[in-house]
């Protein structure tokens, strides 16, 4: 695991836990459509948290995350979960 991948494994640490259950660490890949299969179970900010994974995982915002409705939804801990990756941005 390169050490992007690393920051990214603690950033999911940093938020919800669940979320780590849908990547494999060994391939470098995340289950995509099991999480949007069980994500509708979740909460607003787990959602909005697993929006903001997927992106940064993959570069690209398929799965529709918006940092305005992120900013009025999340709470603290978790707004500084993407604040400190928006200082810093890097991609796994």
């Amino acid at each position: 695991m390169d050490t992007a991948q690393d920051r990214f494994k603690r950033l999911l640490g940093a938020t919800t836990p669940r979320l780590k259950d849908y990547w494999d660490w060994e391939r470098g890949a995340c289950h995509v459509e099991a999480l949007c299969d069980d994500m509708g179970t979740w909460s607003h900010g787990e959602r909005i948290m697993a929006q903001f994974a997927v992106a940064v995982w993959q570069g690209r915002n398929d799965l529709g995350f918006d940092l305005i409705e992120a900013a009025r939804t999340l709470n603290e801990q978790d707004r500084a979960v993407i604040e400190e990756w928006l200082a810093e941005p890097f991609w796994p």
